[in-house]
């Protein structure tokens, strides 16, 4: 479709492309996700294992509650219709499992009871089965862990969401328009639902001679303000399935991604027991070691595959994923190419280097590190103090060694904060070695590392700019220290000595100086402490002068 305009959303797993205002595509890839990370390896056949899974849930729970599934477009993009989606993601468990039996293991009941707003009783063992199943919530984060609250916080959670709601969609509410008692009334839909919908998925685990230990949901409100399942049901990706009767005999065998996180977990902890600093147990959860090696990735990605397969197999004998999503499948509407050339150029690369060591730079790495499909965010030079998350430190590493590390690690986009690297034309290198950088070229970064060249491009281009004077730096600290000093070689029909007199002004280093050579003077004695303060930093600004590439009069 001719000037058609998508807005894409990269998830870890998947890709949710908005085609229109009502509808969006789904893509299952076959990346995995793990500990807040896409690991480095792919699962064959994942996504579309996926799509026949949710396809098939999808469909056999309409009855309780509406959903976002419209058709699927081939064997791993499902087109589904746009909602609101909530600010949750809903867990319901039938054993003390996971994050919640780690919670009741190491910090008690009572924590449990703060911080999950559930009551479980003393003694409990791991995967002990509940009497009946219960829900807990938490907070879909941005970036890193989501944060578990209790059913009264996601309520206020959801109130603050709707606040920030167009107008017009939150008016007809059904409440009298009173935001409490409607996130109120939503959150406790929200748990009936998830309770109806978790035991359509036991009844039809436990005939493939399966259990479904916990799952995850996610709810939106759709057009008219009533609740809409959307993402993904009952995959291998958000629940823990394991044999029934493996389970009943006291041993637990998974069928989900449980499976890798057990094995990941122990390498994990074995790597965080023997680190040597508290910087190498920072370090992104994909630059760990054992990433390193290849026959362990292919172990799990061949494992993963098989727990996949085997749970597809278990719940629909004799049929292919295919055999589930064909009956489903509905036209494109739009050009499918055209809309993945938009989704290629909207991705950012999975691996990126910002420039800088300073708080903008900072700024930078993090905002760029939430970003999903990011898997590393490297810094240079960085500091120690950043590594964590996904940002890694390079520390002081020459430029050269800089570009030989980008092209090793598959550098595929580098930003720039501060302007000396870039005056000394190390984007020019990164670009030369086919890496696209954020910086302007050295034609732009004369801009910066030259004030009176940006004046002069500013008074030719007729655009206004405060008048200003030129003086060398001797001339400056001797008409500063003799008032009677006339002598000199003004470009201006002003005595330079008058000029210096005339307050307010502001005192400017005419090369870079790191953010530093600026100075608003009001009376004489801050004229002389700017005077100080230049005199101090003239070394280092020419120091940083010997090495940039482009021309300034301070040269």
């Amino acid at each position: 479709m001719s000037g058609h305009r998508f807005a894409v959303q990269f998830g870890k797993v998947r890709v949710n492309t908005a085609i229109s205002p009502e509808q969006r595509v789904l893509t299952s890839t076959s990346r995995i996700s793990a500990f807040d990370s896409v690991l480095p390896f792919d699962v064959d056949n994942k996504g579309t294992i996926l799509q026949a899974i949710s396809t098939f849930f999808f469909n056999c729970t309409r009855d309780i509650v509406p959903n976002h599934f419209i058709g699927c477009l081939d064997a791993h993009s499902m087109l589904v219709k746009s909602g609101r989606v909530l600010p949750l993601e809903v867990i319901v468990r039938a054993t003390l499992s996971g994050s919640l039996w780690r919670s009741y293991k190491n910090e008690g009941r009572e924590a449990v009871q703060r911080l999950w707003g559930i009551s479980l009783p003393e003694g409990l063992r791991q995967h002990e089965r509940f009497a009946a199943p219960i829900v807990t919530f938490t907070t879909k984060a941005a970036f890193g862990h989501d944060e578990v609250v209790t059913p009264t916080e996601a309520a206020r959670h959801v109130q603050d969401w709707l606040e920030t709601q167009p107008t017009m969609a939150v008016a007809h509410l059904g409440t009298g328009g009173n935001l409490e008692a409607f996130a109120n009334t939503l959150v406790d839909e929200v748990q009936q639902t998830a309770i109806k919908l978790f035991q359509r998925g036991q009844e039809v685990s436990k005939e493939a001679g399966l259990l479904l230990m916990d799952t995850k949901y996610e709810f939106a409100l759709d057009g008219n303000n009533k609740l809409m399942l959307v993402d993904e049901i009952h995959t291998p990706d958000a629940s823990r399935f394991v044999d029934l009767k493996q389970f009943e005999a006291g041993q637990i065998e998974h069928l989900s991604k449980e499976w890798l996180r057990e094995i990941v977990q122990a390498e994990n902890s074995n790597f965080e027991r023997s680190a040597a600093t508290e910087q190498e147990r920072q370090m992104p959860f994909v630059l760990r070691p054992f990433w390193n090696y290849d026959s362990f990735k292919l172990k799990l990605a061949n494992g993963l595959a098989h727990q996949y397969h085997a749970l597809f197999e278990r719940l629909f004998p004799q049929l292919t994923p295919w055999d589930i999503i064909s009956p489903h499948l509905v036209p494109w509407p739009v050009d499918p190419s055209t809309m993945r050339t938009a989704e290629n150029l909207q991705r950012l690369p999975s691996n990126v280097l910002v420039v800088g060591s300073g708080g903008r730079d900072y700024t930078i790495a993090s905002f760029v590190e939430r970003a999903a499909e990011v898997d590393v965010v490297y810094c240079w030079p960085g500091r120690d103090s950043w590594t964590g998350g996904k940002k890694a430190s390079l520390g002081k590493i020459s430029s050269d060694e800089l570009v030989r590390f980008c092209k090793e690690k598959n550098i595929g986009w580098a930003v720039f904060g501060p302007e000396i690297p870039i005056a000394q034309g190390i984007a020019e290198k990164l670009r030369a070695s086919g890496i696209p950088c954020l910086a302007p070229d050295l034609d732009g970064a004369m801009l910066e590392s030259s004030k009176i060249h940006t004046k002069d491009v500013l008074k030719r281009s007729g655009c206004p700019t405060a008048e200003s004077w030129t003086l060398g730096w001797n001339e400056l600290k001797n008409l500063a220290a003799n008032s009677n000093n006339s002598n000199s070689n003004s470009n201006s029909n002003k005595s330079q000595r008058s000029i210096l007199d005339e307050y307010p002004y502001v005192l400017k280093y005419e090369s870079l100086a790191a953010g530093k050579g600026v100075c608003l003077v009001f009376n004489p004695q801050e004229r002389a402490e700017a005077i100080a303060h230049f005199e101090k930093n003239l070394p280092e600004w020419s120091r940083d002068l010997d090495g940039i590439a482009v021309d300034t009069y301070t040269r």
